[in-house]
C-alpha cells in the first residue's frame, strides 16, 4: 500500500503544480561556473597601510586602478562591504577585486604593501 501510495503520488506530484499554478521554471545563473572560466578578474586580500591613508582615511581617498573594487573590509573581525566614504584604519583587511591586477601590483608598492593574498 505505501509503495502504490508513493508511486501515484510521486508521478502526480508535477502535474499537479502545474494545474494548480504552483510549478514555476528554475532559472539558471549566468554566473555559476563563469568566474572560474571565464572571469580574468582576481581577488586580492591586503592591510591598510599609512601610506593609504595620508591623502585621507575614507576609501575614495585611495587610488585604484579602473575596472577595481575593494569589496569587503574585515576590522576587528567584524565584515563590512564598503561605500566610497567608508572610513578606513590602519590594519584594516581589503578583500579587492580588480581586472587590472599588474596596474594593481603597482599601487600596492607605491602604498608600501608587503603582504598580499591573492587568490581566483
Amino acid at each position: 500500500m505505501t509503495i502504490l501510495s508513493l508511486v501515484v503520488q510521486g508521478t502526480t506530484v508535477s502535474s499537479m503544480a502545474e494545474l494548480l499554478g504552483l510549478a514555476y521554471t528554475e532559472k539558471e545563473s549566468k554566473f555559476e561556473g563563469a568566474l572560474q572560466d571565464k572571469v580574468k578578474s582576481a581577488f586580492t586580500e591586503i592591510s591598510v597601510t599609512e601610506q593609504m591613508l595620508s591623502d585621507g582615511s575614507t576609501l575614495n581617498k585611495v587610488s585604484l586602478p579602473d575596472n577595481t573594487l575593494v569589496v569587503m573590509v574585515c576590522r576587528d573581525g567584524d565584515y563590512f562591504v564598503p561605500k566610497g566614504n567608508a572610513e578606513l584604519h590602519m590594519g584594516d583587511k581589503l578583500l579587492i577585486l580588480s581586472d587590472r591586477n599588474d596596474e594593481l601590483q603597482a599601487h600596492y608598492k607605491e602604498y608600501g604593501v608587503e603582504d598580499i593574498i591573492s587568490f581566483k
